[in-house]
């Protein structure tokens, strides 16, 4: 998992402990939570073999789902993490942009 990957999942799980825990009625919190976990998990990274800068074939990271082997972590968990952009431990290198 990526750094990004890392702090992500640690941000929403925080996210979703707070709220089971001063929450009177936490559903909604509850379901973006998990909703945005599954995004995560199913964004993750696996190793591809491709070329590597002196041409040869080698294992590189890549988005189980996008393909993304350029800019791991993927477009999509960019965005994921662009909405706790304000959180402690935000990197502005993760910008989608």
């Amino acid at each position: 998992m990526s750094v990004l990957g890392s702090w992500l999942r640690a941000t929403i799980e925080a996210d979703k402990a707070v709220a089971l825990a001063t929450e009177q009625d936490p559903r909604d919190t509850i379901a973006r939570c998990d909703a945005a976990l599954a995004v995560l998990d199913e964004h993750g990274i696996v190793q591809v073999t491709g070329i590597g800068k002196d041409t040869r074939v080698m294992q590189i990271p890549a988005c189980k789902t996008c393909g993304t082997k350029h800019g791991v972590p993927c477009r999509t968990l960019r965005l994921l993490a662009r909405g706790y952009r304000h959180r402690e431990g935000y990197d502005d290198e993760w910008s989608p942009e």
